[in-house]
């Protein structure tokens, strides 16, 4: 077992310059991992990508530090290669297994299961100095049932020793729970909490002091009723402005009458599976934020059906004041009430018929919706199947 090494033999992450490992089966070169690097791009260097070797500054990169105990607060970056002593201390951690073959692909196949085919790296995991042959290694279950992965390393491999501080020692990563200011009122951390059990003097909703110190949500002003009558219409905007998707080159808003069929130059050469898969998540959050549902033609049809229950009403109301005015001719209130019922009568007559122009309006946007959506829905087929075509 090699000795702690001297503090004055730890390289500063901060100043010196990057080391290069290169793997000996390969001949790949990779960047190796230094404290401050954070982890990895999940969606360039994964397991089994096709294509041509990446450039080297968007490889995955090499971790053999020594960081201590790993524990779920302390554990390596994610998205990097392990070499073979970090996947033992991965191995023997209390991380969740079904976490592994995620956080490390190239690595593992399963929860706790050594890819056959990884390529040895890096430092050995030492289980006893003394012994001879591969009983000097730890070694480490495999898939299939197939032998244990016997983790030697590179032979002669010599570490890159960077100083290395675990989290929470500075308070970047890991922060305690902020203390109230200094109150006339003793803090209590607990008095914040409510269970079945609490009095319900202590209820804060009965008037009692709280000691939370969660800060205040401002909350933005309700929209506008999307029924009113004015220049923009029921979904938010007015009947002159355009839909707005996404562009997949630079995330920019772009009109939906440019949408259409896409262009396969607008699409990388080198589309990999999350890269498609992203493409068609933009798609169909597109057609979601274009298509437009019919709760709201329901809602205005409600209304138009209460109406149309209060105008008959009326009307009943009305021919029964009819029939009292008929029989004494000479009752002034009975006169005024039913000049009263019948201007109100034309009044919601009115309404109704705006609503009903409404309700026709509305079964037009959403007529239009559909037939978008039917038409993204074809493209989302298309991208799924890997056709790209020109319409005219």
């Amino acid at each position: 077992m090699n000795s702690e090494p001297r503090d004055e033999d730890l390289l500063d992450p901060a100043t010196t310059e990057r080391k290069i490992y290169i793997e000996r089966s390969t001949g790949l070169e990779r960047e190796i991992w230094r404290p401050g690097d954070g982890d990895g791009d999940q969606g360039t260097d994964y397991f089994d990508r096709p294509g041509p070797p990446l450039p080297l500054e968007k490889r995955w990169r090499l971790f053999q530090s020594d960081i201590g105990t790993i524990t779920v607060k302390n554990q390596p970056p994610r998205f990097v290669m392990l070499d073979d002593r970090a996947v033992h201390e991965v191995l023997e951690s209390d991380l969740p297994r079904a976490k592994l073959s995620q956080n490390w692909p190239h690595e593992f196949g399963g929860p706790a299961k050594i890819r056959t085919r990884r390529i040895h790296r890096g430092r050995p995991a030492i289980k006893d100095s003394n012994a001879e042959g591969n009983a000097k290694y730890h070694t480490g279950a495999t898939g299939g049932g197939r032998e244990p992965y016997i983790l030697s390393g590179e032979r002669d491999y010599q570490p890159v020793l960077y100083r290395y501080e675990p989290p929470g020692l500075d308070g970047s990563k890991f922060k305690r729970k902020r203390m109230p200011s200094s109150t006339s009122e003793e803090y209590n951390p607990r008095g914040h909490g409510h269970n079945q059990y609490t009095p319900k003097d202590m209820l804060v909703k009965n008037g009692a002091t709280s000691f939370s110190l969660k800060e205040k949500k401002t909350h933005l002003p309700r929209p506008s009723n999307p029924f009113s009558t004015g220049s923009t219409s029921p979904f938010g905007m007015s009947p002159a402005e355009p839909s707005m998707g996404m562009s997949l080159e630079n995330g920019t808003p772009r009109d939906s009458e440019s949408l259409g069929p896409f262009d396969p130059s607008e699409v990388p050469p080198n589309m990999g599976y999350i890269e498609r898969r992203t493409f068609e998540q933009k798609l169909a959050a597109q057609i979601l934020s274009g298509t437009q549902t019919e709760d709201d033609v329901k809602k205005v049809a409600g209304e138009l059906s209460k109406a149309h229950v209060k105008i008959r009403q009326q009307t009943h109301e009305l021919e029964h004041l009819k029939g009292a005015l008929a029989v004494d001719p000479n009752e002034s209130a009975l006169k005024a009430e039913n000049k009263r019922l019948k201007a109100q009568v034309a009044r919601n007559e009115q309404k109704t018929s705006q609503q009903a122009a409404e309700i026709a309006s509305l079964k037009e946007e959403v007529n239009d919706g559909k037939a978008k959506e039917a038409a993204l829905q074809r493209e989302i087929d298309a991208v799924r199947q890997g056709q790209w075509w020109h319409t005219g």
